[in-house]
């Protein structure tokens, strides 16, 4: 019987996009624009002003973040419209292993090796139990890691959204196995990026024993979190701005609303660790929701600053909006 229910996951149709995006969580319909386009153009991590690429623009940056934090939670036929394209332009093959479930589980995977070198690759894949769904499945990722190479590191997020409906079927047990192996392939050299963070943490707030928890409101006031605002203003600025001196005016700028005349210093930091960002994020997911869209439109002029958001950008901004419990929309100007 177990085997016929696996089976049977694995065997459903995927709805149609706009139905996946409108019926799923709010989480998932904010996805599709983490890629930045340069083809419809062609999908790459390099900056690019065409006009209808959802994280790319010249528009001026107040615009945006002006409106970011209420578009929270919403779906706009612009961002349906994106999503479409992208999905036109994934390859076949590539597109339908994320509606499976070993498709979407070695996807996860192949997005932590999919730079690495052939010898680096296979001895991160013996970190993985044998499993016989979870495991590393050689004949899967040799279809996915080429396409997530010539894609490039912009299309990351978004497949890994598109994948989501199929991780959400496995059973509770499966899900923390795949977990613990995503973490892993995270830890093997002893860093981790931005990305490998937004990932794990991706996954344990969707995946995790705890992800139907409602979070309790700790916070009613900035006073009591302005050491995370520090932290995640600071790596927001010196991301959404190359120059130190442009950096430090944009933090800020940025911070400017939150800190109290008279009180404790709060000048930029030289220096945020992963480990920092993670614990500030999961300081300001206490605030109460009335407190929050200001600090996702903080976050938005950061990285609007320049008038375009690169891939990195946009899943920094991505991680601090899915941790805060505020879904992103599609960036589409």
């Amino acid at each position: 019987m177990a085997r016929l229910k696996s089976r049977l996951r694995d065997t459903e149709t995927g709805d149609d996009l706009r139905a996946a995006t409108s019926g799923q969580s709010p989480a998932e319909a904010s996805g599709f624009a983490g890629a930045a386009t340069d083809r419809f153009g062609s999908i790459s991590g390099r900056r690019t002003s065409h006009s209808g690429s959802a994280i790319a623009t010249s528009v001026a940056a107040p615009e945006i973040a002006q409106k970011l934090s209420e578009r929270v939670g919403t779906i706009s036929p612009e961002g349906e419209d994106f999503a479409i394209k992208l999905l036109q332009h994934l390859p076949s093959t590539f597109r339908g292993l994320l509606y499976t479930r070993a498709g979407a589980i070695q996807l996860c995977y192949a997005l932590l090796i999919s730079d690495l070198s052939e010898h680096q690759k296979s001895e991160r894949l013996k970190l993985l139990p044998d499993h016989s769904l979870l495991g590393a499945q050689s004949d899967l990722l040799a279809k996915l890691t080429p396409a997530l190479q010539s894609l490039g590191e912009a299309v990351r997020f978004p497949a890994l959204e598109l994948a989501m409906p199929a991780l959400r079927k496995l059973d509770p047990d499966e899900r923390a196995e795949l977990i613990r192996n995503v973490r892993k392939l995270v830890s093997a050299d002893n860093r981790v990026t931005l990305f490998e963070l937004a990932l794990t943490s991706f996954l344990s707030r969707h995946l995790g024993a705890d992800s139907e928890r409602a979070i309790p409101v700790r916070h009613r006031s900035y006073k009591t979190v302005m050491p995370a605002l520090q932290r995640l203003l600071s790596l927001l600025a010196r991301a959404g701005s190359g120059e130190e001196a442009d950096a430090k005016s944009l933090y800020h700028e940025a911070i400017a609303g939150f800190a109290s005349k008279g009180h404790a210093d709060n000048s930029m930091l030289t220096k945020v660790t992963m480990r920092q960002l993670q614990e500030a994020l999961k300081t300001l997911n206490g605030l109460s929701p009335l407190l929050k869209p200001a600090v996702i439109d903080a976050c938005g002029h950061c990285i609007t600053y320049d008038g375009v958001i690169e891939p990195r950008e946009y899943e920094l901004m991505r991680l601090v909006a899915d941790q805060m419990d505020c879904p992103m929309p599609p960036m589409v100007v």
